[in-house]
Formats: structure tokens, C-alpha cells, sequence
């Protein structure tokens, strides 16, 4: 890499030559996993006299250690955790960890030990280069101080094939919780907060003397809800199939949009149909 030159003019029998670099010679640094990686080894022989040199082997030794992982800043207390891998699990993979407030808590895979400013809220996750957060939703919280029991699931980034390493870090005080369900999952609907008698059966919504079939509701996509139901009323042409209409809410069902038509003259088939894919 550097030109490093070796002049063997004054021995005429075998030798063996050897360099060290503590740093990269090509600029000066600490060596990092990306420039071993692509680290080409070459030599050139020059004859200076009567005789042919001659190389027979060449070979590089690497004795590489990582650098530790960056702590998250501000968190001062951080536990290592390894996930154990399976075949075919990829990449963005919900783990469900359970994590005790400290040694005494029953039940958990781990513990914080006690070190918890706010616990659970001042919990977080990253990644194994300890700096990238991973995002995680708070399933549920149970006991009592100082021995209670979180339950996570973590969105880890990182391909789970193999066992992977990550971080759990707390003891910044005054942090919220950074729970959030809709970028742990794909699809997420707070069955607790969710009510179809209050939100779809208000007469100022599904009002009338036609036939109206059950309503079907579904989240569709960051908290927009929508409402398809049956309008079995017959068509202006005679045809007595139904007529599908849907309604919008951006308020959990406080307040709905105007029906539009979704189907007009078809019949309806499997009523309820399937949401409408969110992607």
C-alpha cells in the first residue's frame, strides 16, 4: 500500500520479510472493518545482479479488534442483550422482550437493575453499533416499584438469521416515552380505544328508511378511518344489488366525510369487503 521496499541484494538464500502497520498507510488512521475488507496485497521482485529473484509466498495476518460501540449520549447506563437468530427471520423483525425494573423482578429476560430514572419511559433501544434507535412499542406495564415488569417489541433493523447483538439503555432523567406502536408495526389498530357501537351505529351517521347492511371499519392508514357499508336501496335503473358507500374520519369516528359511491349497480360479493391496502 505504501511502497514499503525490502533489499535482499546481499543475501542470496531464503528470507523471510514481514511488515507491520498499525494504521492505514494510504491516510494515516486507525484501521476500520471497511478497509481490511478491501485490502489488496501485491509485490514486485527487481533483479539488481547476476542470479533471478524469486517470491514464493505471500501472505497477510490480521489481528483486528472492533472499537467499541458508541454510547446513545445522555444515556448513562446501557445493558448488552444477544438475540438469539433463527433461519428465515430477515431483516425488520418484532422481538417481544420483557425487561424488569431491577434484580427483583419476576418474570423478566432481563433487568435494568435499578439504574432507571423514570422507569419505563426513559427506556430505549439501538442497535448493535449502540448509536441507531430501534423502534419499540410499550405493550404493558405490571408490578410495583422498584420491581415492576415492561413488556417491549423491538423493530430490530439488523438480519436475525444469526444471533445479534443489541442495547438497552436507560437513566437520562426526564425523557418521555418514546413508544410507538404504528413504526413498530407494520399494521396496528388500539383495539382498547376502538368501539364500533359509538363510532358506526349514531343515527346522525347511518340514518334512513332503506335497508342498510353492517357496517365494516378499518384503519387504513395513520389514524384515517374507513367506513363501508350496504345501501340495499334499489337503483335508479330498477336493479335491486346493492350499492356500496364509504366515509372517511380523521377524528376516531367523531365526525365523518360525505358518503361517496364505492360500487354502484355491481353486486357486493363477501360482504365485508377487504380494506383497502394501506400501502
Amino acid at each position: 500500500t505504501d511502497g514499503t521496499e525490502v533489499d535482499a541484494h546481499a543475501d542470496s538464500g531464503y528470507n523471510t520479510y514481514s511488515q507491520t502497520w498499525t494504521k492505514n498507510p494510504a491516510d494515516g488512521e486507525a484501521w476500520e472493518w471497511a478497509d481490511i475488507d478491501t485490502l489488496e496485497i501485491g509485490i514486485g521482485v527487481e533483479k539488481k545482479d547476476a542470479g533471478s529473484p524469486i517470491c514464493t509466498q505471500v501472505y497477510v495476518e490480521i489481528d483486528y479488534t472492533p472499537p467499541p460501540p458508541v454510547a446513545l449520549p445522555g444515556w448513562p447506563y446501557r445493558n448488552q442483550i444477544t438475540l438469539n437468530g433463527a433461519a428465515n427471520a430477515g431483516t425488520y423483525y418484532q422481538v417481544r422482550l420483557k425487561v424488569g425494573e431491577s434484580a427483583g423482578t419476576p418474570g423478566a429476560d432481563f433487568h435494568m437493575g435499578g439504574f432507571c430514572a423514570d422507569f419505563p419511559n426513559d427506556i430505549r433501544f439501538t442497535s448493535s453499533d449502540g448509536n441507531t434507535e430501534l423502534f419499540h412499542w410499550l405493550e404493558g406495564l405490571s408490578g410495583s416499584a422498584p420491581n415492576r415488569l415492561a413488556i417491549f417489541w423491538v423493530l430490530v433493523s439488523e438480519h436475525l438469521s444469526t444471533n445479534k447483538d443489541i442495547y438497552v439503555y436507560c437513566g437520562k432523567p426526564g425523557q418521555p416515552s418514546a413508544s410507538n406502536a404504528s413504526y413498530t408495526f407494520r399494521f396496528y389498530e388500539d383495539i382498547d380505544t376502538f368501539s364500533v357501537t359509538s363510532r358506526v351505529s349514531k343515527t346522525s351517521l347511518i340514518t334512513g328508511a332503506r335497508s342498510y347492511g353492517m357496517p365494516y371499519l378499518c384503519d387504513i392508514l395513520n389514524g384515517t378511518w374507513a367506513m363501508v357499508y350496504r345501501d340495499s336501496a334499489a337503483m335508479p335503473d330498477g336493479d335491486p344489488d346493492s350499492r356500496t358507500r364509504i366515509r372517511f374520519s380523521e377524528d376516531e369516528g367523531v365526525s365523518w366525510t360525505a358518503d361517496d359511491t364505492f360500487t354502484d349497480g355491481n353486486p357486493v360479493v363477501g360482504f365485508p369487503i377487504n380494506p383497502p391496502d394501506a400501502n
